[in-house]
């Protein structure tokens, strides 16, 4: 049996579960980075990433689970690559 696995494979392991409401917006969150899509949670993100903490807060108080997905993404300490990977999104 082969115990060996790799330092992101540890870090999820460690991760608590993200649930499924969360997880279908990451994608979006993606797409928002990758593409040039224009609906309604790509451009949620967009002003997400531009509002200052207070309206930011207001936003994910008005959208639980895309500013859920979009905290995941702007707290990853990490190369994006990696995280777009680690969720299976690349």
């Amino acid at each position: 049996m082969n115990t060996s696995t790799t330092p992101q494979e540890q870090i999820a392991a460690n991760r608590p579960a993200i649930p499924a409401e969360v997880k279908r917006y990451l994608f979006d969150v993606f797409l928002w980075r990758r593409t040039n899509s224009d609906h309604f949670t790509v451009q949620l993100f967009q002003l997400m990433a531009k509002a200052d903490s207070y309206n930011r807060a207001k936003l994910y108080a008005a959208f639980p689970d895309r500013g859920a997905a979009f905290k995941l993404w702007s707290d990853y300490q990490g190369p994006e690559d990696e995280f777009f990977a680690e969720h299976n999104l690349v």
